[in-house]
């Protein structure tokens, strides 16, 4: 679901809102790595965006593999601030295709 408010958005991260009852907080989970890679990044005057993967590591050493994007600017006051976030499961032809 897209998230157009700030409780919406901090509900996925960390779950525990009523009104989002799916959201378990991704971010809360036990990872015990998580590491980017980005495979792109763009600059133009106080937007940057960057692309990759990330990877998240459980205490069982269960590794999730995803894909991110994420676009970043800097407000009034010089802060980076993060306009758009997307983060997806890597497409896989063989089992995420329509055309078979």
């Amino acid at each position: 679901r897209f998230r157009l408010t700030r409780p919406g958005a901090i509900s996925y991260f960390a779950g525990g809102d009523p009104l989002y009852p799916a959201d378990r907080g991704f971010a809360t989970r036990p990872w015990v790595k998580v590491v980017f890679e980005n495979k792109g990044v763009t600059i133009e005057g106080s937007l940057a965006q960057a692309i990759g993967d990330c990877n998240f590591t459980d205490p069982n050493g269960i590794e999730v593999r995803l894909e991110y994007t994420i676009s970043y600017f800097r407000d009034v006051d010089g802060r980076l601030r993060i306009n758009v976030q997307h983060i997806s499961i890597p497409y896989n032809a063989k089992t995420n295709s329509t055309w078979d």
